[in-house]
């Protein structure tokens, strides 16, 4: 005997996240999403460029940089 189904909910009914921004209406499934959401607010930019004055945001746009500006092209 299988399980019954259940239907999936509908990704627009899906509002209860777990993650609410304190200072706008936005929230978020991860605390990882929030702490980069929160820097748009804050301003701060804790990645910094090992090769330039650059600062990020995010750590990711900080690896983008690096790969784009500060490495050899590839042949």
């Amino acid at each position: 005997m299988s399980a019954p189904l259940v239907p999936l909910p509908d990704a627009s009914t899906h509002i209860n996240k777990y993650y609410q921004c304190h200072l706008c209406p936005k929230s978020f499934d991860y605390r990882a999403s929030l702490d980069i959401h929160i820097r748009t607010h804050t301003g701060d930019t804790p990645f910094a460029c090992p090769h330039c004055p650059l600062r990020t945001k995010d750590k990711s746009n900080l690896r983008r940089h690096i790969r784009r500006r500060h490495m050899p092209p590839l042949p």
